[in-house]
């Protein structure tokens, strides 16, 4: 943490030239520097390992019915999309309300599932993004319910910081991945 400050900030170093680069070695890099930088304080991640604390502190939702709108040119978007092949199944861990999904549901044939613990958030998701090829899942990004080879590409975007073990995440999202593109 900045001193004074809750704020975190992870020294991101992206090779973008390198095609073959191994993004799960970089990933579980990133969360085990970001463990060691913010030691679990138990006060503070209490809710991040208690499903029951997690789920109750997720439910609530400041704009129900509301969908945040990501254009195709937000940098996120851009980079998942970028990644994305036409025949490639998708997974979206921590989806919401599907801000990033449904432009993969737009630019692949293959399958596009998004995943989130909060059915408020994939209700209102389902009603929004209604007509895409979107399958909707409750679960828990520590507990993905797939089994290796799922995917050719699983997206942890704006979800490692809401998850009690980010390296536990990580490598969970990582089995489900038929190979790194």
């Amino acid at each position: 943490p900045v001193s004074g400050s809750s704020a975190w900030r992870l020294p991101v170093q992206v090779d973008h030239q390198s095609r073959y680069r191994d993004v799960t070695a970089d990933l579980r890099r990133l969360a085990a520097e970001y463990e060691a930088a913010a030691p679990a304080e138990p006060a503070r991640r209490a809710h991040l390992t208690d499903p029951e604390l997690y789920r109750a502190l997720y439910a609530f939702d400041e704009f129900p019915g509301c969908v945040d709108w990501a254009p195709a040119d937000e940098p996120r978007v851009r980079w998942a999309l970028h990644h994305l092949r036409p025949w490639h199944d998708v997974l979206d861990v921590g989806c919401s309300k599907g801000v990033v999904t449904h432009h993969l549901a737009r630019r692949t044939g293959g399958r596009v599932v998004g995943l989130d613990l909060s059915p408020a958030a994939l209700a209102d998701a389902a009603r929004h993004w209604v007509g895409l090829p979107i399958t909707w899942i409750e679960g828990w990004a520590e507990a993905l319910p797939f089994p290796d080879g799922s995917f050719d590409l699983v997206l942890l975007q704006e979800i490692l910081e809401h998850v009690g073990d980010p390296a536990v995440c990580v490598a969970t999202s990582s089995a489900p991945v038929s190979s790194v593109q």
